[in-house]
């Protein structure tokens, strides 16, 4: 399986399942289950392999750089706009093993039950939770939010 794509993506991905090997800028990784990445940057062209026959379970979610950035602003943390993270890179990712409250999300969205307007108002609700946890983990680690204490 090949992506390419030349746009600038704020990515957060969670690899759930499966043995998948992922070929980009002329590196190989071996992604092992259970990881979740966050990636500011420029999409490069990935080749994705997996074995035939073994089941994988990726969840993916984008957002424009744009958007990412008026959620920084909201949040009063305009220092962690997209090109502040960058830092001049043509991309930046964060690897982090994924958290007990990612499992228990993820395990949520493959087990709900809701259709139509309720499924749509339930999967934006759990990506807002799922990224606010990401971007705390990730970039507020050693930092106390305003008004949080």
């Amino acid at each position: 399986m090949q992506f390419r794509s030349e746009l600038p993506i704020v990515d957060l991905t969670f690899w759930i399942q499966g043995n998948i090997e992922i070929l980009h800028a002329g590196t190989q990784e071996q992604i092992i289950s259970g990881l979740g990445d966050l990636t500011f940057g420029k999409e490069e062209q990935l080749v994705m392999t997996y074995l035939q026959g073994e089941p994988i379970i990726i969840c993916d979610v984008r957002l424009a750089p744009t958007l990412f950035d008026e959620l920084m602003d909201e949040l009063a943390l305009t220092r962690y706009d997209f090109a502040t993270i960058l830092g001049g890179q043509m991309n930046r990712t964060f690897h982090r093993l994924l958290l007990p409250k990612a499992q228990s999300i993820l395990q949520d969205v493959r087990s709900h039950s809701f259709i139509g307007a309720m499924r749509k108002m339930f999967l934006e609700g759990i990506t807002l939770e799922l990224l606010a946890l990401c971007f705390q983990y990730a970039l507020l680690e050693e930092e106390v939010l305003p008004g949080a204490q």
